[in-house]
């Protein structure tokens, strides 16, 4: 009976072994082929392509791209790359294009001149006003910053503010004559402009939101998102 036993526990032992060996031979086996498709597959480039359906005349920003693999040896020479779609960025569509498209740059109208109204936010007015030179801070007034209005109402002896202007562009020769500055103003703030114009305002400039030093490091990441 007990030799029965202990044959019983060899058998078993001796199928477990078999089993764990055919098990590391696949294993084995597995990782070998993978390895030699890998060393085979040809190089794969980064292309630019439609992350989604798009329509004629639409403007194209980051948004609506993305970053696709394709084997080296099938990239046609006019698709775009990421370091190439500045070119495109803004400008509309000639023809509809559906996600997944490579983007090339015959599809866009490449003549085409972006109007200011493409650069507004919604709801927002451009209004062009004359400076002076110490009212743009002697020329250290900048496109994007932001602004607050300020005039005193000579009537009632008090200050009216029209706050947090965006700059749009400063217009005018560089030795100080002739200046203005193209504002973007909401409803409210297009308003308030309308009662203070020709009250001698001054330009209060606000601080940056995002306070980033020319020695702070950052990480650059890519503005066209991964497919």
């Amino acid at each position: 009976m007990k030799a029965k036993k202990q044959w019983l526990i060899l058998m078993l032992l001796s199928v477990a072994l078999t089993a764990f060996t055919l098990w590391l031979l696949r294993s084995y086996l597995h990782y070998e082929t993978a390895k030699r498709l890998k060393a085979e597959a040809p190089p794969e480039q980064a292309i630019v392509v439609f992350s989604q359906d798009l329509d004629a005349g639409t403007l194209v920003d980051t948004s609506m791209l993305s970053l696709r693999q394709y084997p080296a040896h099938l990239v046609n020479a006019g698709w775009m790359t990421e370091a190439s779609i500045g070119t495109i960025l803004d400008l509309p569509l000639k023809h509809a294009v559906i996600a997944g498209t490579p983007v090339e740059e015959t599809q866009f109208e490449l003549s085409y001149q972006k109007r200011m109204a493409d650069s507004l936010p919604t709801e927002h007015w451009a209004i062009t006003l004359p400076v002076d030179i110490m009212q743009i801070h002697h020329g250290q007034l900048q496109p994007d910053d932001r602004v607050d209005l300020v005039s005193k109402n000579s009537l009632e002896g008090t200050l009216q503010v029209v706050e947090n202007i965006r700059v749009l562009t400063i217009n005018g020769s560089d030795n100080g004559h002739s200046l203005s500055v193209t504002l973007a103003v909401s409803a409210d703030q297009r308003l308030q402009l309308g009662q203070m114009i020709g009250d001698g305002m001054q330009w209060w400039v606000r601080a940056a939101d995002d306070k980033r030093r020319p020695w702070q490091k950052h990480v650059r990441r890519s503005a066209v998102i991964g497919w």
